[in-house]
């Protein structure tokens, strides 16, 4: 009895470091647009969204297995909150005006994936 216990043990443990060793070597390139078809190539890494050539960095703040949700921080004018939708393949991106205390933009882009 012990002995299925700790095989147990020991097979969660092995899942659970291949799990996160996986996840810290992420590199996820999607190619999102807009209904206009403008857009752009997103890149996802482990703690990070980068986005128009990496010069919009949107930084991970919870990730479950639908969705990833990440923020930009640009005080003291807004907030950008990006979701990222996994088996949709849609972003929705929506600025928050900390003057106005309130959302003043949304938009949902179409991801397609690359690698």
């Amino acid at each position: 009895m012990i002995f299925f216990k700790i095989r147990k043990l020991l097979l969660f443990s092995i899942l659970s470091v291949v799990l996160v060793s996986c996840n810290q070597n992420r590199n996820d390139e999607y190619n999102c647009k807009y209904d206009d078809n403008s857009g752009g190539i997103v890149n996802i890494k482990k703690d990070h969204i980068f986005w128009m050539k990496g010069k919009t960095k949107y930084k991970i703040t919870k990730e479950t297995s639908e969705r990833i949700l990440a923020e930009r921080d640009i005080r003291p004018v807004s907030v950008w909150k990006l979701t990222f939708y996994k088996k949709t393949l849609k972003i929705k991106l929506t600025r928050f005006d900390l003057r106005k205390k309130r959302d003043d933009y949304t938009n949902i882009l179409s991801c397609e994936k690359l690698n």
